[in-house]
């Protein structure tokens, strides 16, 4: 996500945060679409996760400040010397620095930048997973609330045709039996009615949990399903998941931290001398107060015969080959994976648009019309039933489709890493 955008959706979230204390508190918060982005930007749990192991990156740079790669040491003798006519005391202080002369300090910081943008491409990765996860859990409590209004109508239908059917049994029209199959339609609107409702709730809380609402308040979603559209020809889609897919962009950072480190390895096996001083006090003749006083300057070379650091540069060898590895079984199916889910995107947008251009409106104007010809007396209450019946697997079908298409969007947005259709709402989009 863009910081521009990022910024944005802070400043919606104060005021969402404002609105929300102001209004009262009703177990429930209607919420749009960019209205919950910006909360889950500001609360989701696991975003606030991701943020906390970011800050490992202030630590590694932090580690690497120092230019010095170990305090100095202070050396401090002291003694007596005894025999030959010579007998007194010596004392002798030193201090000694170990200094890096190959450049280590620098490649040190650099290293640790490296594994700071690793853990900040981590972060963003988190980020737009947040992102995925809010839009799928609003689209699918959306389609729970439409497939609420879809029983509640369905409802409605059941209660008029009992009421129609009361009226012929009791006018001697039809046969009681119309009545008692009427009933048994209420009563199979009424489950499916509350099946909806739950349905419906469990959607908004789900939508709460990730957006990061406390206190068992639902998000009910604001706006309509929109209208599904094509997305982008497949060579544009796989040209922006090289630039911005998540998972290639950690990858790519963990193969620069891993290759900084490896030449810092390789560079720290170089010999580290010490510079240091000395001064040391030696008495020179027995009862004499006079003292000879020394000055030394030091240095230390280490001989790098048995330890090259060969452990960490095998280490580092070793991580940068893992890091590599993961990248290319990132790259090897990428348009493979995303060719499959952009070919369900399309599909499922062409079913969504064939129910709701064709399917839905024929079989709710034959609902209608077999209810008038049944109120009229010129078709059975069988007749109606089984219009209705197609009606409601009409809906359940659209509203699956609905289901299918966003779940294969996520599934597209997550291998490109953006998104590929525009996310407002389409409050012209159909309601099936």
């Amino acid at each position: 996500m863009h910081s521009r955008t990022r910024q944005g959706l802070m400043a919606l979230a104060s005021a969402i945060a404002w609105s929300q204390a102001a209004s009262a508190d009703d177990g429930q918060r209607e919420m749009s679409l960019d209205e919950v982005l910006a909360h889950a930007e500001a609360n989701a749990p696991a975003l606030a996760v991701a943020q906390q192991r970011a800050r490992r990156g202030d630590a590694e740079r932090v580690a690497a400040a120092p230019f010095f790669p170990a305090n100095p040491r202070l050396i401090i003798a002291g003694g007596a010397r005894v025999g030959g006519g010579q007998d007194g005391g010596d004392v002798e202080a030193g201090v000694i620095q170990e200094l890096e002369v190959a450049g280590e300090s620098g490649l040190r910081r650099d290293a640790a930048e490296r594994r700071a943008r690793a853990f900040d491409a981590e972060l963003e990765r988190a980020r737009f997973d947040v992102h995925q996860r809010v839009h799928v859990s609003f689209h699918a409590a959306l389609i729970a609330q439409n497939a609420q209004r879809g029983a509640d109508e369905a409802r409605k239908y059941a209660d008029q045709l009992l009421e129609i059917a009361a009226k012929q049994v009791q006018a001697g029209e039809v046969s009681p039996l119309a009545e008692k199959l009427a009933r048994t339609e209420v009563s199979r609107a009424k489950e499916q009615q509350l099946a909806a409702q739950q349905g419906s709730r469990t959607a908004r809380l789900d939508l709460a949990l990730v957006t990061g609402l406390e206190g068992g308040v639902e998000v009910v979603p604001k706006g309509a399903l929109p209208t599904p559209a094509e997305t982008a020809p497949l060579a544009s889609l796989v040209k922006l998941a090289l630039e911005s897919q998540p998972e290639l962009r950690v990858r790519r950072a963990d193969i620069e931290a891993a290759k900084a480190q490896l030449a810092l390895a390789e560079r720290e096996a170089f010999p580290k001398p010490a510079l240091g001083v000395s001064y040391s006090a030696e008495g020179v003749a027995p009862g004499s107060t006079a003292t000879q006083q020394i000055f030394l300057g030091l240095i230390e070379i280490p001989l790098p015969l048995w330890r090259q650091n060969n452990g960490e540069r095998a280490r580092a060898n070793a991580e940068l080959g893992i890091a590599e590895a993961e990248q290319r079984a990132v790259l090897v199916t990428l348009e493979n994976r995303i060719a499959r889910a952009k070919t369900r995107v399309d599909s499922d947008a062409r079913r969504i648009a064939l129910h709701n251009d064709e399917v839905l409106p024929a079989v709710d104007e034959n609902l209608k019309l077999m209810q008038q010809a049944f109120a009229l007396g010129d078709a059975d209450i069988t007749g109606v039933m089984l219009a209705r019946e197609r009606l409601i697997t009409a809906r359940r079908e659209a509203l699956d489709a609905y289901r299918d298409y966003f779940t294969a969007l996520a599934e597209l947005e997550a291998e490109v890493g953006a998104e590929v259709t525009a996310h407002e709402q389409d409050t012209e989009g159909s309601t099936p």
